[in-house]
């Protein structure tokens, strides 16, 4: 998982940044890298900078996935680098921004969503369309799902992709006043479904925010799996020991697919669900 400080709406420094990323998490043995929300741009509303042209569409099971300039240098990593890549980027429809994700695995697309929930408080509402359909894939022998930032305080589309999924992801560029909502809604989130929760945060400062390290991943339990993080790019502050000096970073985690298996074997929480009942409740 990185924790990167991002440079505020500047592409070409940011995937410098990003392959630095990629290769250095290849060299610790680590098969899949995830990078937060809107990668290589920042949480930008400014659609002239943030999206991008698309420069073909690739077919996924029977969806049209748009491969940008930034998508096609990802999808290059991944077969450079043996292995798969999960990152946020932006495209245009009809003239508003959609917020994206896609999972590249060695070369191939391998799973693409489109951000349900935009962000209305944070004006992503004014500028974005929200998606209408959920997205999993399996990379090595975990199946996972997609989504981004604040799709994580809507928990129903998480329920329905944990039918199917062992592993959830959420990339995100979630603010540091809040931080304590994104640990508490990732964990419960992995308590409710019984599946990893992944949350995959920026660092650093842009657009008037700051945003602290916060990658972190829970276990079905609603444990927090230990890790160990590697420091690629020193903060300005950081031999003063400045918990806020901005240097990115790797977090690696291992997950145990089948530990949630057996799990939910063993406490079959999903058989209790009262679907019909919620959709006429809500």
């Amino acid at each position: 998982m990185t924790q990167m400080n991002m440079v505020w709406e500047n592409r070409e420094a940011n995937l410098k940044k990003g392959e630095a990323l990629v290769k250095r998490a290849r060299e610790e043995g680590a098969e899949l890298v995830i990078f937060p929300e809107m990668s290589f741009t920042g949480f930008s509303m400014n659609l002239d900078i943030a999206a991008e042209e698309v420069l073909r569409w690739e077919l996924l099971q029977a969806e049209a996935v748009p491969v940008t300039p930034s998508a096609q240098k990802v999808l290059e990593w991944s077969l450079a680098y043996d292995m798969a890549v999960i990152f946020g980027y932006v495209i245009k429809r009809e003239g508003r921004g959609v917020n994206c994700l896609m999972a590249a695995d060695r070369g191939r697309v391998s799973a693409y969503y489109e951000k349900i929930h935009p962000f209305t408080y944070g004006e992503e509402g004014r500028y974005f369309t929200g998606g209408s359909r959920l997205s999993k894939c399996t990379l090595g022998d975990i199946s996972f799902g997609m989504f981004i930032c604040y799709d994580l305080r809507f928990p129903e589309i998480f329920q329905a992709v944990s039918k199917d999924c062992t592993a959830a992801v959420v990339i995100a560029n979630w603010p540091r006043e809040r931080l304590e909502h994104w640990r508490a809604l990732l964990q419960a989130r992995a308590i409710e479904n019984q599946c990893y929760l992944l949350g995959v945060n920026r660092i650093g400062e842009g657009g008037g925010l700051t945003y602290a390290e916060s990658s972190i991943c829970f276990d079905p339990y609603g444990r927090q799996v230990p890790g160990h993080q590697v420091i690629l790019e020193k903060g300005k502050e950081e031999a003063d020991g400045d918990d806020d000096a901005f240097g990115d970073s790797l977090v690696f985690v291992e997950l145990e697919p089948q530990m949630a298996v057996e799990y939910r074997n063993r406490f079959p929480l999903k058989q209790d669900r009262r679907e019909e009942l919620y959709r006429s409740l809500l």
